[in-house]
This record gives C-alpha cells, structure tokens and sequence, in this order.
C-alpha cells in the first residue's frame, strides 16, 4: 500500500481498456472531482479491479443499442466513491446473489468467472465495499474506500 493518487489510478484503467471500448463503439464518459485526497492503496490492485468492472460493463452492452459507459469518482464524508455505469440490459434478478462467487459466470466459454470475485476480494482488503445496482437500462458498481 502506499499514497496514491485515485484520479491517475481511473485514467491508467481507462486507458487500457480504450481502445477494446472505441472498437465496440461505446461512448466513454468520465468525471473525477478535482482535487480528491491521496488514499493509501495497492495501486495495481485497484486498477485491476476497475479494469474488471469497464470490461465487465462492455461485455454488458454488447447487444445494447445506446452504449454509454460512465465513470465518476468522488469525495462522500470519508470515503472515497468510484461508480461504474453501463447502458445494457441489466444483470438478470436470478444471478444476483451469485454475482461474486468464485467461477460463477454468465459468459459461457468467455469468462473464467473471476473477474467479479477478486474485485470484491481487492475492495475489501482495502477495508471498502462494492455495492450493486441493476435494472432493465443498466447496471451501476459502486466502490467506497476509506480515506
């Protein structure tokens, strides 16, 4: 763990996954307040994490007509808030309580089932959470850490 900058952490995660993003056509839209205190973090881990959240929500559009995808990052008391939006279908009533268990997965041959699983594992070593939202117009990962 050491004092990271959370801001440099979303771009290095964006960038990786931008040009498997523009190749889908999806439009990327991020906001990450100004500002946001350094947080102690192992930066590769949380990177990973959110790299498994954006290619998780463009898997999640893939049959969507409007793909927007949305990043924001910002301060609530002492916590630090990262969210991650998709415009797909949404994640299915029944998989739900599922959704993090180890080789769960709806991707068939696609997915290990993993993905989902060692990033709440990240989170949590951080001493966060990761909270899902879904419905029929997408699907919103929300991430606290503690400052």
């Amino acid at each position: 763990m050491e004092p990271s900058d959370l801001a440099e952490v979303i771009s290095g995660a964006l960038g990786f996954v931008q040009p498997f993003m523009r190749a889908q056509s999806i439009d990327i839209q991020a906001h990450v307040e100004p500002d946001l205190p350094v947080v102690r973090i192992d930066r590769w881990q949380i990177a990973q994490a959110i790299v498994n959240l954006l290619k998780n929500a463009v898997d999640a559009m893939a049959e969507a007509d409007r793909r927007v995808l949305s990043i924001t990052a910002g301060r609530e008391g002492t916590q630090l808030r990262i969210a991650i939006s998709d415009t797909g279908t949404g994640i299915d009533p029944a998989n739900m309580r599922r959704l993090f268990e180890p080789f769960f997965t709806t991707k068939g041959e696609r997915g290990t089932g993993l993905g989902l699983y060692i990033t709440r594992q990240v989170i949590e070593d951080h001493r966060g959470t990761i909270n899902v939202h879904t419905g029929h117009h997408g699907t919103s990962f929300v991430i606290s850490l503690p400052i």
